[in-house]
């Protein structure tokens, strides 16, 4: 682990500029996160985190990105990390890769990882709603995860959102953000559906995923 001494001297080549070509730079420190009870049964090697790719509010794609020891703990695809995907209607891990190749086990801990869901699944998609609307921007990535803690916690906004999270549910968006462009149009006439809360746009998106975003679903209406 990175002790106190590491951790300070880490600090002081940032601000030296160590990482920015000698121009001298800020060091910001963030609380440490600890994965909560449910995620640790995945028994990872570092902090897991989950990405939501979210258009106009509206969650539509998911997966988890699992640190591995080749990953050297860091939730990083191409560095070795797991890539899951996550069923957006039941928060379920659906498929997962590695490097590139089909897996379903965990490579170090023998952990079978199809089929495990995660708790707390509505507020993660609530919560990465939420944020993508406060950043202003239409189409992003949410990184977030579960803290021991805290809860469900945004870690971060991406405007370019890397599009491994296709591979990794073996599923394109291409699809499934046609679909929501068509409902959306569709409800311009009675009130339009992105000016619906974050709880209604989840639970709409959950049912289109249950249908495999080929038909609308019964009209829901926001008490």
């Amino acid at each position: 682990g990175i002790g106190p001494d590491q951790l300070i001297a880490h600090v002081r080549r940032i601000i030296k500029g160590a990482y920015t070509r000698s121009v001298p730079d800020r060091a910001i420190v963030e609380r440490r996160l600890v994965l909560s009870g449910s995620l640790r049964e995945l028994r990872t090697p570092g902090l897991l985190d989950i990405r939501v790719v979210v258009l106009k509010g509206f969650p539509l794609m998911a997966m988890t990105r699992i640190p591995t020891r080749r990953s050297r703990g860091r939730a990083n695809i191409h560095q070795g990390a797991i890539g899951a995907g996550i069923s957006i209607s039941e928060g379920r891990i659906t498929s997962a890769t590695l490097m590139r190749r089909n897996v379903s086990r965990h490579p170090q801990t023998g952990r079978y990882l199809i089929g495990f869901r995660f708790n707390m699944w509505e507020d993660i998609l609530e919560s990465a709603s939420l944020a993508a609307d406060a950043s202003g921007l239409g189409f992003v990535g949410v990184d977030l995860t579960v803290d021991r803690d805290l809860g469900v916690t945004v870690i971060e906004v991406n405007k370019r959102p890397g599009l491994e999270i296709q591979n990794a549910n073996r599923s394109g968006l291409r699809r499934r953000i046609r679909f929501l462009e068509g409902q959306i149009r569709k409800s311009k006439g009675n009130g339009n559906i992105t000016d619906l809360g974050p709880g209604i746009k989840v639970e709409l998106t959950r049912k289109w995923d249950t249908l495999m975003w080929r038909k609308m679903p019964e009209k829901v209406s926001e008490e």
